[in-house]
């Protein structure tokens, strides 16, 4: 029996004047993401949900468990894995693995990027 082809997409987009690539990916286990405006993997960090939820829509009432497995330990790592985790999981229960390598990070900036996710998802 021949295996599935994995689910891949790749795009680019400019946000807040800087150059963004994005790679996603969908393997059997788990969900594989690239935000990085470095053309660098950048900081690697495991993203699981703990609690499931009545409402899986609503980000805001899931938990999260982000770990990071390579990189810089900073928060903001942290609350980026947790709302991207947020977006996937609103449609697939696989675990994320994410790379994320960003030269500056704000509000407006996650959510461009959210954005940028929801439109090349390939979970």
């Amino acid at each position: 029996m021949a295996a599935q082809a994995v689910k891949t997409r790749q795009t680019a987009a400019i946000i807040e004047g800087t150059h963004t690539e994005v790679f996603c990916s969908a393997y059997q286990d788990r969900i594989f993401l690239i935000v990085s405006q470095f053309e660098k993997i950048g900081t690697l960090v495991s993203v699981n949900r703990m609690s499931p939820t009545e409402s899986s829509s609503k980000r805001e009432a899931q938990t999260f468990n982000t770990r990071i497995l390579m990189g810089s330990d900073e928060e903001i790592w942290h609350v980026y894995a947790k709302q991207i985790g947020a977006l996937i999981t609103e449609h697939a229960s696989k675990p994320v693995l994410l790379g994320i390598a960003l030269k500056k990070h704000s509000p407006q900036i996650l959510q461009q990027i959210l954005k940028l996710l929801e439109t090349n998802r390939v979970w």
